[in-house]
């Protein structure tokens, strides 16, 4: 598996990488994903699959403002999206069942300013037979009460990076040169303490050139998505189960995205959380990817996550994550022609103090 600067690009990564790997083809079914959508996935009790069945046809089969609704082959229109939650909106969130005692109140309680540190390590897979680094970033976080008092303002901000220990293949001087300079880059949010939050975003540090590894930093911030999610206000023991709903993006692609969350245990003042997600692309195209004109004929975005979260912690003390990409996209140029692509991310985050895993390649 090699590597070119022109490959670590957005526009390189899908046109460079991925297109010539997997091929065009004619009026043939679109690729599936190698994992099962979210909401496809088995319950593990009657409850769950209600909730899951019940989130899915609303997803699928309700109409939205205008009589528009979410098509089965997963795109969503912006107007649709809007209905839902307009751009820059805090997430939703529906609380299923608190589950049995004993239960615990999850997320930050107050707006009061806190810090912490972690770990975010992560792998970006950019077609069959190519990849990124592996790249492990030292995050330092503050939150602080926004102008208003009832929201948390939060930056997290790249102290140090480094290439994993773990890699896909031979990493080329220049590459690896190029990691250190993600210091300096930073990402940030607003949440609400016992309700949602706002997407994610990223700025760069300087000396990261746009296009490059700034890639890196779009993929942290995406996974930073499921790292952060929104807790209901009310405590929660095992068994309990939420809904949430975000806009945010997924590869630079706004996407509506929903999450599926339960609780599948409870030691001391800690729960273990499995996260499945389903991702709804918004508008018929990936302009932010860097692909040539075209059209998506299908979507699909699941993900999977565990975490290990403390009583009032903002951020997991562990996680690791999964999430993939599959579509099938029409090219303006030939639209007989159409190209599938396969990508995906694995990463996983680990409190200051809590150890570290290698997460290797997807």
């Amino acid at each position: 598996m090699g590597y070119s600067l022109r490959c670590i690009g957005l526009l390189g990564l899908f046109t460079a990488c991925a297109l010539p790997a997997v091929g065009c083809k004619k009026d043939e079914p679109a690729a599936q994903s190698a994992e099962p959508a979210a909401s496809d996935k088995p319950a593990g009790d009657s409850k769950i699959a209600k909730a899951m069945k019940a989130a899915a046809q609303q997803a699928q089969g309700q109409a939205m403002a205008g009589g528009d609704a979410v098509s089965p082959n997963g795109l969503l229109s912006m107007a649709a999206a809007d209905a839902k939650i307009p751009r820059g909106n805090f997430s939703g969130i529906k609380l299923g069942s608190t589950g049995s005692e004993p239960r615990l109140h999850l997320g930050a309680q107050s707006t009061a300013a806190a810090s912490s540190k972690g770990n975010l390590e992560l792998a970006v897979r950019t077609g069959p037979r190519s990849a990124l680094p592996t790249i492990a970033l030292d995050l330092e976080i503050q939150s602080r009460a926004d102008a208003s008092g009832a929201a948390l303002e939060t930056k997290l901000k790249v102290a140090s990076a480094r290439l994993g220990n773990e890699q896909p293949g031979q990493i080329p001087q220049e590459v690896a040169a190029m990691v250190p300079k993600l210091k300096g880059s930073s990402f940030a949010l607003q949440s609400k303490v016992g309700s949602g939050r706002t997407a994610i975003g990223f700025e760069a540090a300087p000396a990261v050139a746009q296009g490059e590894f700034e890639v890196v930093l779009a993929a942290a911030s995406e996974l930073l998505n499921t790292l952060w999610l929104p807790y209901p206000s009310e405590p929660v023991g095992e068994g309990a189960y939420w809904m949430t709903e975000s806009r945010e993006t997924f590869y630079r692609a706004e996407v509506l995205a929903y999450r599926l969350v339960k609780v599948e245990g409870i030691d001391g003042n800690k729960a273990k959380l499995s996260v499945a997600t389903k991702r709804y692309l918004v508008g018929e195209s990936m302009n932010g990817m860097g692909l040539p004109p075209h059209t998506v004929l299908h979507y699909q975005a699941p993900g999977d996550a565990e975490l290990v979260v403390a009583a009032g912690a903002t951020l997991p003390e562990q996680a690791q994550i999964s999430d993939n990409l599959a579509v099938e996209i029409s090219l303006q140029s030939d639209p007989k022609q159409s190209a599938p692509l396969q990508v995906g991310m694995r990463a996983q985050f680990v409190a200051a103090g809590a150890g570290v895993r290698n997460v290797g390649a997807p």
